[in-house]
């Protein structure tokens, strides 16, 4: 959907090649080129990350190949993860391998891949990793310290509940009904494998969560996949009814009944000009909002349009354990969505 909007938004402007989010420029003179592209992209409200960006390179990076004047090359960090995989030791990672198994369910391999060799800690122990920038990680490490009740229940993790909640200490009664699921790693604490974010680290949470400004439900659906505190689908239907851009905008919102003989592609138009508009409004970043709106899950059975697209979900500015980003095959993708598709 992104790659059609960017496609469309720089038609007639030669030398250009759009793939999903990247945007390749050729050309013996690059300058006045550049300056169409970017001239576009700021006058329908995109902004583009310089940290991402390239200009007046000999060779980039593009579609896993190096691109040159010389032609394509392999990328020699695509040629690594494909040396570090492991070596087959059964039928089901052979096939897994080759791509035998059925289309819609063939998880795309990358480096995060069950079968890419990662070093693991020397007791045995599966190896966490939060998929957030170092400052962040440190920030929530750091907040989480700080907390006392949070501190109190790190200890009461890892010497055990008592079995009479009575004996527990008032600010930990929060958590009694989670105890069976809690666990703490490097001094942060999990629900399961979502994160506890710390109280000062709410608000920031939820503006990610929010990104694109999509309804109260969309916004604990995503939040439920990654994070966790307790009152937090309270907090977020609070935090989207008080958001001013949704306010403002809150006809755009409203679901209407799917008509199936119009077609899907009117309404996947219909929602990235909303989220155009939206972002526009609030001068928020496009690509983090289609990035979070791929990610939201519809249901249990059908998750979200990433995962039926990748068998996972992928990166984003939330904190993701590693184990939440490993393929994982949703089963008869095709046969619930027709019959989501009959039920509207």
């Amino acid at each position: 959907m992104f790659q059609n909007l960017i496609s469309t938004l720089l038609k007639g402007i030669d030398g250009t090649d759009v793939s999903m989010d990247d945007i390749l420029i050729y050309a013996e003179t690059l300058n006045e080129i550049t300056k169409k592209v970017v001239d576009r992209l700021k006058n329908a409200g995109l902004k583009l990350n310089p940290e991402k960006c390239l200009f007046a390179k000999k060779s980039v990076p593009f579609l896993g190949h190096v691109v040159s004047e010389e032609g394509l090359h392999p990328d020699s960090e695509k040629i690594e993860v494909i040396r570090r995989l492991k070596v087959p030791e059964n039928k089901k990672q052979l096939q897994r391998l080759l791509g035998m198994r059925r289309g819609e369910n063939v998880p795309i391999a990358d480096a995060l891949s069950p079968d890419v060799q990662t070093p693991t800690p020397e007791n045995g122990e599966d190896l966490v990793v939060l998929n957030v920038s170092k400052v962040w990680m440190k920030e929530i490490v750091a907040k989480t310290d700080e907390h006392a009740t949070l501190r109190e229940l790190i200890k009461v993790i890892k010497v055990g509940w008592p079995n009479d909640p009575e004996k527990i200490y008032t600010v930990l009664e929060t958590y009694w009904n989670y105890r069976d699921e809690l666990s703490t790693y490097e001094e942060l604490i999990f629900k399961g494998d979502r994160l506890l974010i710390p109280e000062t680290f709410r608000s920031k949470t939820m503006n990610i969560i929010h990104a694109g400004h999509f309804g109260i439900q969309s916004s604990i659906k995503r939040a439920k996949q990654l994070v966790f505190w307790p009152s937090m689908g309270r907090d977020i239907e609070r935090f989207v009814q008080q958001c001013n851009v949704c306010q403002k905008h809150s006809r755009n919102n409203v679901k209407e009944p799917m008509n199936v003989n119009k077609g899907l592609s009117a309404r996947a138009v219909q929602i990235a000009k909303n989220i155009l508009i939206k972002c526009y409004d609030d001068n928020s970043s496009v690509q983090l909002a289609l990035l979070n709106y791929r990610n939201i899950p519809r249901d249990s059975k059908l998750l979200s349009p990433k995962q039926r697209l990748m068998s996972r979900i992928t990166n984003s500015q939330l904190p993701a354990g590693n184990q939440k980003l490993k393929p994982a095959v949703i089963e008869n993708v095709k046969h619930n969505l027709e019959a989501e598709r009959f039920k509207q």
